[in-house]
């Protein structure tokens, strides 16, 4: 798979497809390639064999009458510092939060806003936060575009140019005309909304996260010249579109939309990489994973995401029917919670898989557990961090971890029966050297950070 992305870098670079622009002048393929990639990885996925639960309101009144009245709520907010907050995480309390905001909060002045991005969370953290109210918005600037006749943003014949270019290196339409056009539509929108609460709010900076799928925030920024800060989410290695354009010469190219600096949980993530941003190493304190000598309880925890959901389960199921008496911890990413009952229903007759939520965060795992085991995930960085013994499964896009192959406490494996038989003849913690991926919040290194833009 790594043919892939050396064609899809190469692709970009021989058609010219980084010049191509909206009819009002805005970057084009910066706002598909995430997309077009993401969908060339995973493409065809196998559906979940139960119901997996989507929350999505019918009542588009409700949603709009709970969008005015946060707008209403969001008025009289005042603050310079706007944080685009996404509480996905449970702390000691029970409540979700920001554990990226919650790192920095004594660090900044206290005019922020806290524009939180997930609803529906039962208890939150008592930050004043301000909810999202961009659904409202959006159906109006829909209303006015298509009233107006402006709706159409690119050229068709530019549409089919984008897409002959991917066919003709993967052989496969990905996007089609109608997913183009919406997705440059969703990114005009969103820069609209953005950039007018930005001037009316004289926001100076702004702290975010996933910059590959909130082009609209970045550019409205960028045209209006506030510093972007983006906290690195996850792992970064040099597969992710998102932060590799594969040429040095794309660096200062105007048609890439990225923030002002990255802020790493250590700079090896920067090593070797090519990205746009000014990359700062301040840590963290929740990604920061300790040594620890577990209980002699013989178990695994497998991490679970939900591109990788399908390969998973199954192989979930196999390890299980092979020993029934191993204790299989099958952890779900904070996106899969939501499905909780699908998963327990659908483990139901392996008595030795526990489905887990927010019962137990990675630090409880990696106190419990010895062995780990996912395709890739940023946990499973903390758990060789923590000197745990951790095994690749063969399978998706587990070739993201190549750099790392030659690591002794990585081993890779092909099928259930590969697993426990590597498992059964290691040494259960690692005593070698490795790369600290995570290192602890420094505040000096992130004072120096804002002051880069005073």
């Amino acid at each position: 798979m790594n043919q892939v992305h050396e064609k899809f870098i190469e692709m970009e670079i021989k058609y010219k497809l980084f010049s191509l622009k909206t009819l009002n002048n805005l970057p084009v393929w910066d706002l598909l390639r995430d997309h077009v990639w993401h969908i060339l990885i995973y493409k065809n996925p196998q559906p979940l064999p139960f119901e997996n639960k989507k929350t999505i309101s019918s009542n588009n009144l409700g949603i709009a009458w709970s969008c005015l009245i946060n707008f209403l709520k969001f008025i009289p907010v005042k603050g310079k510092i706007f944080i685009y907050s996404a509480s996905r995480f449970k702390n000691e309390n029970g409540h979700f939060h920001d554990p990226y905001f919650k790192s920095i909060q004594k660090q900044i002045p206290e005019n922020y806003i806290l524009y939180e991005t997930l609803k529906g969370r039962d208890k939150y953290s008592p930050d004043k936060r301000i909810f999202n109210f961009i659904y409202l918005p959006k159906l109006l600037i829909k209303l006015w575009l298509r009233v107006s006749k402006k709706d159409q943003l690119i050229p068709p014949e530019d549409n089919q140019y984008i897409r002959n270019c991917i066919a003709n290196v993967f052989d496969s339409e990905i996007l089609d005309e109608t997913r183009i056009n919406k997705l440059i539509f969703d990114f005009y929108i969103e820069y609209l909304f953005y950039r007018f609460i930005f001037k009316w709010k004289k926001i100076k900076k702004i702290f975010m996260l996933q910059n590959g799928y909130r082009k609209g925030l970045i550019y409205a920024a960028n045209v209006l010249n506030i510093p972007v800060y983006e906290f690195q989410h996850g792992e970064i290695v040099k597969y992710q579109i998102g932060y590799n354009y594969g040429d040095k010469s794309f660096l200062n190219d105007s048609n890439i939309i990225h923030p002002n600096v990255l802020l790493m949980y250590s700079d090896i993530w920067a090593s070797n990489k090519t990205i746009q941003m000014r990359c700062i190493e301040i840590g963290n304190d929740f990604f920061c994973p300790k040594l620890s000598v577990s209980d002699k309880i013989d178990c695994i925890s497998i991490i679970s995401t939900q591109e990788h959901d399908y390969e998973l389960i199954n192989l979930a199921i196999a390890i299980s029917d092979l020993d029934h008496t191993v204790k299989i911890y099958y952890k779900l990413h904070p996106a899969q919670y939501e499905n909780w009952d699908g998963y327990n229903k659908f483990f139901s007759n392996n008595s030795n898989i526990q489905v887990v939520t927010t019962e137990y965060n990675m630090s409880d795992l990696l106190e419990i557990c010895d062995h780990f085991t996912g395709i890739f995930s940023t946990a499973l960085f903390e758990a060789l961090q923590a000197k745990k013994s951790v095994y690749i499964y063969k399978r998706q896009n587990y070739f993201y971890f190549d750099e790392y192959f030659d690591l002794s406490s990585l081993y890779l494996f092909d099928d259930a029966k590969e697993f426990l038989t590597l498992k059964k003849h290691l040494k259960s913690i690692q005593k070698n050297f490795l790369p600290v991926f995570f290192k602890p919040f420094n505040p000096e290194s992130f004072q120096h950070a804002l002051s880069l833009f005073p």
